[in-house]
């Protein structure tokens, strides 16, 4: 899968080249999406909301997008409806995502707040505390942030 997004980023520039290009179309190479299943689009959005993305537009009855604030902060997520995941050549669970928040403790307590089972702790160095979570739908995200958010011990 990472040598497919690979070859994808460096096919971009001669794609964009290839085709007409509107002032909608990204035309600068970057990681625009991820797609993942799921099998619930408002759990999933309240999930990625906790941890600082906010519900984007809805492009038909299988895809809902989810984006930062600033585009320049990452990729966005495209939520795939599980139920039209072999369409779109994704399962739920078959993902891992590297976050960065910035504090991964405060990020924590926000998940855990509403519900969501986020089991460990951070693993806290002198540069940065990262812990391995599930999304609700088992995809791999490793929250990253900088140490200077860890509680006292």
């Amino acid at each position: 899968m990472r040598a497919l997004a690979f070859a994808l980023l460096a096919a971009l520039p001669a794609l964009a080249s290839a085709q007409k290009i509107t002032p909608q179309m990204p035309v600068t190479p970057r990681m625009y999406a991820v797609k993942l299943a799921v099998r619930d689009f408002q759990r999933t959005t309240q999930f990625y909301t906790l941890l600082g993305m906010k519900a984007g537009p809805r492009h038909n009855e299988w895809e809902w997008e989810l984006n930062w604030d600033d585009p320049a902060r990452g990729s966005s997520i495209i939520m795939v409806r599980a139920d039209s995941s072999a369409r779109f050549h994704v399962t739920p669970g078959g993902e891992t995502l590297i976050m960065s928040v910035p504090d991964v403790h405060a990020a924590i307590a926000r998940l855990r707040g509403a519900g969501f089972s986020i089991p460990g702790e951070p693993r806290v160095t002198a540069a940065s505390a990262i812990l391995m979570i599930q999304d609700p739908d088992g995809d791999w995200i490793e929250l990253a942030g900088p140490a200077s958010g860890a509680p006292s011990r």
